[in-house]
């Protein structure tokens, strides 16, 4: 009789949340172990955990973290798109009902921009499955949702604002907002560019936006800038940006870029434990994401912002105070050395960087303060003023220029770009076009911003730079005015010379054996 062998079940194969896999990969990065020691530590498979390392940006890049499977979505350009129209729409008309014949028309004409040769079926199974995706479900409205009261800052303050500040430590308050920035505006065109609002055309070619954010105790987000080229001659042999760059054709804000953004920023608070409330204004490029884990949003009401948000109470300009002061420097340098003025958008966001980490904690603190957000524990701040040596470079400048009338004031050079467009409600082909990928040559195409330079400098060697910082402690020891300022030079330019030493050290090649014998 033949021996019957004993059936042994299959393990069962164990689904896992992208909430999981996160917290295992966050773990994984921080402790700095291998995949072995992370696979014995939350007792999974060691290949399902070097899966998801391979695949560590979609994994943490997921909207909602309970979900198990990625499955690939069909028509992802125009799911993406319809979500954008979407959040918009619900931004600029909250009382406006959009119902799934509203949604599959909108999806049908997205689809006509995307696929006009070869139209997709997307019907309302299809748009079934996008509410879905994107937890889109009916609501009924009740009274006049839209309507907005004369005490409508005191009722936040009342009500939102005091459910914030008695759920989150000030640590973990934090406003965001933008600004719109003409990058290398001089003095003698500050007239021509005063009044206008740079939603397009030859303007927009010299202006940035920049998101700024900060927190309630002075903390500061990290920056984020927009311009309008995807890849300036200046970025070429730059490994690392100053600060994150992305790019548009208008250099606006979009919703897509924000939620990446925020995403990032997600990520960031969950590696490290926290969780933040995020204020920030209601505008078409400010969707309002549900699947945030560590975030929480909340939306300030329309009109209020210049009472209501503290970025706007004064971060802004002294951050422009700051910028503005930099480029009076750098063009009163070309003028002193007689060379010409080259400014660039990568000049521009060395500026950008050095300026907010110029910005003082306690400026933040002090306009959070001034919009209301204050507990028991906030202190009372003394903010020191920074306009001195703004007033001081602006009035050399503009005796620089002849052209200078005595009617620009540091007020104007100051305020210039303050009414600047950072977002706009985008066109059904506007979001068709911002869904895709930019084609290598358009996103190569140079834009404006160098159109003063002819050629990309050549990057000389690291062994050079020790040349150069010599030169320029001799240029230190002869010009300082004063022990103090000789110090702080000194230490700067010992400073440079560890960091290149240390590239020096990390870029030589380490020899092989084939190295000691001579090639045939």
């Amino acid at each position: 009789m033949p021996r019957v062998l004993p059936t042994v079940d299959s393990p069962k194969r164990q689904p896992y949340s992208n909430g999981k896999k996160t917290e295992v990969l966050l773990w994984h990065q921080k402790n700095g172990q291998d995949v072995s020691s992370t696979s014995r530590y939350f007792n999974i498979a060691r290949t399902t955990v070097s899966g998801w390392i391979s695949k560590k940006d979609l994994v943490l890049s997921q909207a909602n973290p309970s979900q198990q499977r990625s499955v690939p979505i069909k028509f992802d350009s125009i799911d993406q798109g319809l979500l954008h129209w979407f959040t918009q729409q619900r931004t600029l008309f909250p009382t406006f009902p959009i119902d799934q014949g509203v949604l599959l028309e909108k999806a049908k004409q997205i689809a006509q921009l995307h696929y006009p040769d070869d139209l997709p079926d997307v019907n309302l199974s299809w748009i079934g499955r996008f509410k879905q995706r994107h937890s889109i479900c009916s609501k009924a409205f009740h009274g006049e949702a839209g309507a907005v009261q004369p005490d409508v800052v005191a009722n936040w303050q009342d009500t939102q604002l005091k459910r914030i500040l008695e759920s989150y430590e000030p640590q973990d308050i934090f406003n965001v907002d933008e600004l719109g920035l003409f990058w290398k505006l001089m003095p003698n065109k500050t007239l021509a560019f005063k009044h206008e609002t740079c939603s397009g055309g030859k303007q927009s070619k010299e202006r940035l936006t920049v998101l700024l954010g900060g927190s309630m105790s002075g903390e500061k987000l990290p920056l984020l800038t927009i311009g309008k080229s995807a890849k300036p001659r200046c970025f070429k042999n730059v490994r690392h940006l100053p600060v994150t760059y992305e790019s548009n054709a208008k250099a606006w804000m979009t919703s897509i870029l924000f939620e990446q953004y925020l995403r990032k920023l997600d990520v960031s608070m969950r590696g490290r434990g926290r969780k933040i409330a995020l204020i920030l204004d209601n505008c078409p490029a400010h969707p309002s994401i549900r699947t945030l884990s560590n975030i929480e949003l909340f939306f300030l009401p329309p009109n209020t912002t210049s009472k209501t948000q503290p970025m706007d109470a004064g971060v802004i300009r002294n951050f422009k105070l700051h910028y503005k002061t930099q480029l009076c420097k750098a063009r009163l340098a070309s003028l002193d050395s007689n060379v010409p003025f080259k400014f660039t958008v990568l000049d521009a966001l060395r500026a950008i960087k050095s300026a907010w980490d110029s910005v003082k904690s306690e400026t933040i603190v002090h306009c959070f303060r001034h919009c209301g957000f204050v507990t028991n524990d906030t202190p009372e701040l003394e903010v020191a003023d920074d306009e001195e040596p703004f007033e001081s470079f602006f009035e050399r400048l503009r005796h620089a220029y002849p052209s200078v009338t005595s009617d620009v004031t540091s007020g104007d050079f100051l305020s210039v770009d303050d009414s600047l467009v950072t977002t706009e409600a985008l066109s059904l082909a506007d979001i068709a076009h911002s869904t895709v990928s930019v084609p290598s040559a358009v996103a190569e195409e140079p834009d404006s911003d160098d159109d003063d330079v002819d050629d990309v400098t050549p990057v000389p060697s690291v062994r050079s730079a020790f040349g150069f910082l010599s030169s320029l402690q001799r240029v230190a020891d002869a010009s300082a005015t004063s022990p103090d300022q000789a110090n702080l030079l000194h230490h700067h330019i010992s400073a440079l010379e560890s960091i290149f030493a240390d590239i020096s050290a990390s870029s030589a090649r380490q020899s092989s054996i084939r190295d000691f014998f001579p090639r045939a």
